[in-house]
């Protein structure tokens, strides 16, 4: 399964590239948002996209909304996975309808449960 990691922090891309392959995931990072489009349109397949909010230029709400206005796109899941998640946020995230909000820092296990779940959910 692969999985397309979308944040700015390059710590944080690496750290999960280390925790999904050694659960058996093939993972794909951007580490900006127009990067992750263009991933999209090329990656054969990509089983979950898991975003940060906070990105320069184009941020996890510009990705999110050309990912759910994308035919092809808007089927994948998408976890937004970020630090910054108050009230606002998550109301504006309802709108999106993403399948699942994780706040940084985060619970490896809790974050692996969640992509397992949206795969097994899209399948």
């Amino acid at each position: 399964k692969t999985i397309l990691i979308v944040d700015d922090d390059q710590y944080n891309t690496q750290t999960l590239e280390v925790l999904f392959h050694s659960d058996g995931f093939r993972t794909i990072t951007a580490n900006q948002g127009q990067q992750a489009l263009r991933l999209i349109d090329t990656v054969d397949l990509i089983d979950v996209i898991i975003l940060d909010l906070r990105m320069p230029v184009l941020d996890g709400f510009g990705v999110l909304e050309k990912i759910k206005d994308n035919d092809y796109s808007s089927s994948i899941p998408v976890l937004i996975l970020s630090a910054n998640i108050t009230p606002n946020v998550s109301e504006r995230l309802r709108q999106y309808n993403v399948d699942a909000i994780i706040e940084k820092p985060f619970d490896m296990d809790e974050l692996i449960g969640h992509v397992n779940n949206l795969i097994t959910v899209k399948t």
